[in-house]
């Protein structure tokens, strides 16, 4: 069972005795199907994968809003975010250094901490 995709069920149960005359009893019973952590996150805004920001901008400015949808319930559905900086990244480290001296990240937008140049993050 998916809840994502019937999250209640209802079965007709019937019970009959062997008696005579015999009797039954019809009963319907609902399956309510809990949710469980099936399903991944998926960023929906922005839809781009690479960012422009123009150099001088000042800071406090947002450069992007990052919006990510879960089709899970209740706390399996709770999205985080965060910055990632992964073994790709070690090689560039001064690079990301530099790049989270100057952004900042807080729910779900980054914005400028600093005043960016271009040759502050290069």
């Amino acid at each position: 069972m998916d809840r994502e995709a019937k999250a209640v069920h209802e079965l007709q149960i019937e019970v009959k005795d062997q008696g005579n005359p015999p009797r039954n009893a019809k009963a319907i019973v609902r399956v309510m199907v809990t949710d469980v952590n099936d399903n991944t996150p998926v960023i929906v805004e922005p839809e781009e994968t690479v960012l422009s920001v123009r150099e001088e901008l000042p800071a406090g400015t947002e450069v992007v809003r990052i919006r990510a949808v879960d089709t899970d319930e209740g706390n399996n559905a709770s999205i985080t975010y965060s910055f990632v900086i992964g073994e790709f990244c070690t090689s560039h480290l001064l690079f990301w250094t530099r790049f989270l001296e100057i952004f900042k990240f807080s729910s779900s937008a980054i914005a400028l901490h600093k005043y960016c140049t271009k040759s502050r993050l290069f």
